[in-house]
């Protein structure tokens, strides 16, 4: 029997449905996976994730946390992991990033004549600066791997610019369980809510929403902002909020886990996702199954591929808080057009986002 190992950082409850649907693909044509995971979690990370729902062969190394990239990442050292290929001798391995783990897998498929693959979700993002050793670095990695494994389109692109053959690239669109959230009442709230999931942190660009709610509450807008989620810029949003008399409007509720995030999506009229920052963006994913339309930024990697704007939401530019407000108004005060966006937003996951799909980016590999 054939072996895949896919290298990642942490069990997340997004990833754990998701492997245990390519374990079940993988064992249709005989091929046998192997998760590695990094560690358990790192220091800003509290999800709750029971091995129980693990379906799948998984292995926890004792990894040391080398330093937060930001908010939303961490690196690790993956001791062990070279000791770990060798024992399990995989035919292929997918490795996600391009910290240690790509470098270890690397030279375990030279030394053994095996393939790698990069998992990535990766895009170019004028928000960022990249350094000319970053880049020679990837394009160093580009040309030794197999080939890679793209979050999406805006994804591979990028894959092609670091030297991976286009031909050695397939499309896995990065998603969640889109059945757990396909269970939320597709209905119009009794409230007008508009809700943020995900972290505080600057880059977030939370600050533009609550810019927004300053413009709609000069037009007495009736409506309340739902912010679920912490992080560093959770104090200075709190701060802003307070200052500009928008507490009434604004309700800051901190992080949440899974299980408790259906109701946020059930009780919401609109999603607002204004990063500059995500590669992808997977709560839009979840708003979009709960049948919530979402005003995002042109920015994260999902956008592009899930959201036509004027039909299941819209893409705008943050920074300019009028378009913005213009687009929640259109929305709440239209029951009918926001009926339909709704409807559109559920067949746009349905259609393009379940795991099994998903899970089918990997199957080519082998």
């Amino acid at each position: 029997m054939k072996k895949m190992m896919v290298i990642t950082n942490i069990p997340t409850p997004y990833r754990v449905p998701f492997f245990n649907s390519l374990n079940d693909l993988l064992y249709k044509v005989g091929v046998e996976l192997i998760v590695v995971f990094g560690a358990r979690s790192y220091s800003r990370r509290h999800w709750e994730v029971s091995e129980r729902s693990f379906k799948f062969k998984y292995v926890f190394l004792e990894s040391r946390e080398l330093g937060i990239n930001s908010g939303e990442s961490a690196s690790f050292s993956y001791v062990g992991l070279f000791r770990l290929m060798y024992r399990y001798s995989p035919d292929v391995v997918v490795f996600g990033g391009f910290g240690v783990c790509a470098v270890k897998s690397i030279v375990y498929a030279k030394l053994f004549f095996k393939k790698t693959y990069v998992w990535s979700g990766e895009i170019h993002n004028k928000h960022r600066r990249v350094s000319w050793v970053r880049k020679a670095y990837r394009r160093l990695i580009g040309l030794l791997v197999s080939g890679g494994v793209a979050y999406g389109s805006t994804a591979k692109k990028y894959l092609e610019d670091i030297c991976i053959n286009r031909k050695s690239i397939s499309i896995a669109k990065n998603s969640v369980d889109v059945e757990y959230f396909l269970s939320t009442p597709l209905k119009e709230p009794n409230e007008r809510r508009i809700l943020y999931v995900g972290n505080l942190e600057r880059l977030k660009r939370v600050d533009l929403i609550i810019k927004s709610v300053e413009v709609l509450a000069r037009k007495n807008v009736n409506f309340t902002l739902d912010l679920v989620g912490d992080g560093s810029a959770r104090q200075e949003l709190e701060s802003y909020v307070d200052s500009n008399g928008l507490s009434s409007m604004v309700n800051f509720h901190g992080f949440i886990q899974k299980e408790d995030l259906p109701k946020f999506y059930e009780s919401a009229s609109l999603f607002m996702f204004p990063s500059e920052y995500d590669i992808w963006g997977l709560v839009v994913v979840e708003s979009l199954a709960s049948g919530v339309p979402v005003i995002a930024s042109e920015h994260p990697g999902c956008v592009a591929e899930l959201i036509s704007s004027g039909e299941n939401g819209f893409i705008v530019d943050f920074n300019n808080s009028n378009q913005v407000a213009q687009k929640v108004e259109e929305l709440l005060g239209d029951s009918d057009k926001l009926r339909q966006f709704k409807l559109n937003a559920r067949r746009t996951a349905v259609e393009s986002c379940s795991l099994e799909k998903m899970a089918e980016g990997f199957l080519c590999l082998v």
